[in-house]
């Protein structure tokens, strides 16, 4: 693996993420490990691969059983040429020992796949503005939860970010049937007793309201990407990674 600065994230995209998790399978799926034992062979493998930080935690919201997996990309790392992505594995409260089956485990590679795109977008989006920071976005909703919703999701950068992972869940939700994906995302989501996805996550947070404009502006973005002939790879282009 190349040093921390020369490092080509743009190699990287959905597929070849999920499968360079995949190569660990056999050690994990059906078989009873320690929390300790299932963390460190899955982030061991993964650091193989890429420069990333990890952090371990047991949290009550985790449901027994389940790993949950979120990002981190930290600007001041990265300006420093330091490693600037970290995933976060979260396991339950409630667990001492985990046992993996191959559907469940392959939903895991799939979600590792998403939050390192995620965190690599957020890194291009950086590197490209020469790490300047944007103003964000005012909520105006009554409530503090809803407002630091708002005002986390209508971010320029998230709003970016969260569209890919969008494209992705769509496009492989659909099997890339355009037709079915604008009618999901046209349809009146409110009530449904659905799943939640990255689409419905963006309308509960704004009410449920299509002619919101941050609503109107991820739709338009996840269009975007999913007019790419690649729609697993966010950016062609090479120019930020090296810096």
């Amino acid at each position: 693996m190349s040093k921390v600065s020369s490092y080509n994230w743009s190699e990287w995209d959905k597929n070849t993420i999920v499968d360079m998790v995949y190569m660990v399978r056999d050690d994990l799926v059906n078989k009873t490990l320690t929390i300790s034992d299932f963390h460190n062979i899955i982030t061991k493998h993964i650091k193989k691969w890429m420069p990333v930080r990890v952090r371990k935690s047991q949290e009550l919201q985790v449901d027994p059983t389940f790993v949950w997996v979120g990002g981190v990309y930290h600007t001041e790392y990265d300006m420093n040429k330091q490693k600037a992505i970290e995933l976060c594995f979260a396991y339950s409260l409630a667990d001492t020992k985990l046992t993996y089956t191959g559907r469940r485990f392959n939903r895991l590679c799939s979600r590792i796949a998403d939050v390192l795109l995620h965190e690599i977008i957020h890194m291009r989006q950086a590197r490209k503005r020469n790490f300047k920071a944007l103003p964000g976005y005012s909520s105006t909703a009554e409530s503090t939860k809803q407002r630091h919703e708002q005002e986390y999701l209508g971010d320029n950068d998230e709003i970016d970010a969260y569209a890919f992972n969008m494209a992705c869940e769509l496009d492989e939700k659909f099997h890339g049937d355009m037709r079915c994906i604008v009618n999901y995302l046209n349809e009146d989501q409110k009530g449904k007793r659905r799943n939640y996805d990255t689409w419905r996550t963006y309308l509960k947070a704004f009410n449920w309201d299509q002619n919101h404009r941050i609503i109107k502006r991820i739709k338009k973005r996840s269009i975007y990407y999913l007019s790419r002939t690649q729609v697993s790879k966010p950016y062609q282009c090479k120019d930020w990674i090296h810096r």
